[in-house]
């Protein structure tokens, strides 16, 4: 299949969404080392978001600080270190991303971002866990949240309104 040059943005949306709800829902199913695997490259996903607005392009240091760290959390999680291994890592971790920070006199907002991915990835694992209830809960989580996503683009098409943050999501309205 491929993809026309003038697909519409609702056509692309749709394509991307089905191939990556079939990975998720297969990694999600697989469990164990897939999962955690998953988990950890969504983390680092949301960091590299979170460093991309809170952080100057200038700021490698700003940068690579806590995506080492976020790694070396990672690397537990993948592992299948008990939860509070990674949380007492992710703690230690989201400290010296601070420190660093203060140290250069920047703002913490590399430690809040390393500390809310290193969350995210922990809190995946950990509700996926090994056993059925854990596969349930994450696949009603994923439903949960696919549903509302759905809805908020369906429901900033139809009503529209002012743009929300036209810099950041030039579509996305406050409706």
């Amino acid at each position: 299949m491929t993809i026309r040059a003038g697909a519409s943005n609702l056509q692309l949306r749709i394509l991307s969404a089905v191939v990556l709800v079939a990975a998720a829902l297969a990694l999600t199913w697989a469990g164990g080392l897939w999962y955690r695997l998953f988990a950890a490259a969504i983390a680092g996903a949301v960091l590299y978001e979170w460093l991309a607005m809170a952080t100057p392009v200038s700021s490698s240091e700003g940068r690579a600080v806590p995506a080492i760290l976020l790694a070396a959390v990672l690397v537990l999680l993948v592992a299948g270190y008990p939860v509070l291994a990674a949380v007492l890592a992710l703690a230690a971790a989201t400290v010296l991303c601070a420190a660093h920070a203060a140290w250069r006199g920047a703002g913490l907002w590399p430690a809040a971002g390393l500390a809310y991915a290193g969350l995210a990835a922990i809190s995946l694992s950990a509700l996926r866990g090994g056993d059925m209830a854990g596969l349930v809960a994450t696949l009603f989580l994923f439903a949960v949240v696919w549903a509302t996503d759905i809805f908020a683009y369906v429901a900033g098409r139809t009503f529209g309104g002012p743009k929300l943050a036209p810099s950041i999501s030039p579509g996305k309205t406050w409706s």
